[in-house]
């Protein structure tokens, strides 16, 4: 039987793995919702949203460090008008079709190929105030 080597990871926000699971030596893969290294945290795509009407999405390979992982892949648009439907609908679409697209480019590549995620490039969006949040749902 083979090892499994890969595992996508879905943490709830804030959640962090374990230090010793990162010593398994497996590869956690995670689709999170902002787009890296500008937007980090869990509510980095309201920032986003608020700074330049985009929301973005991008898939990790996890590390110690928070949202600081290997980038395999990401994307951003500016296609959405509103935030309203974003945690029941829009975040999981977006999360979703990045990890989808990631996947294909690892079975594509058979290896992972990653982006530079440079940590001295971006900002920690971790809550968001609720004024906040409900200036970046509001239809303007």
């Amino acid at each position: 039987m083979k090892k499994q080597k890969y595992f996508i990871v879905s943490l709830f926000p804030g959640d962090i793995l374990k230090k010793k699971l990162f010593e398994l030596k497996k590869i956690f893969i995670h689709a999170h919702a902002g787009f890296l290294p500008d937007y980090r945290g869990s509510t980095a795509n309201y920032y986003s949203y608020l700074d330049n009407k985009e929301l973005g999405s991008s898939v990790i390979i996890l590390n110690q460090f928070i949202d600081r992982g290997k980038i395999i892949y990401r994307f951003k648009t500016k296609f959405f008008k509103s935030l309203k439907k974003y945690d029941t609908c829009l975040d999981s679409f977006l999360r979703v079709y990045a990890l989808c697209m990631a996947i294909k480019k690892i079975l594509k590549n058979k290896s992972i190929e990653s982006i530079k995620n440079n940590s001295k490039k971006g900002h920690d969006y971790y809550i968001i105030h609720p004024i906040l949040k409900n200036l970046s749902i509001m239809k303007k």
